[in-house]
């Protein structure tokens, strides 16, 4: 059984999902949820800074240049 699921609460979608599709500027990153939610990707996709502490994902503004 497949279930489609649009969550913008991504540490929701990475307790409870298996597999997840990250869809930013066009371009897509399909995989397991903890490699395509890993602050890495989401750093990059969105322009900001991710890190994850105690299981938790957090963003803040890229430093000023």
């Amino acid at each position: 059984m497949a279930v489609l699921v649009a969550e913008h609460d991504l540490d929701l979608a990475r307790r409870h999902a298996d597999d997840a599709v990250l869809l930013a500027a066009g371009r897509a990153r399909v995989g397991a949820c903890p490699d395509v939610f890993s602050p890495q990707h989401l750093g990059a996709a969105f322009g900001v800074v991710a890190h994850e502490r105690d299981g938790r994902l957090f963003f803040e503004a890229p430093p000023a240049s």
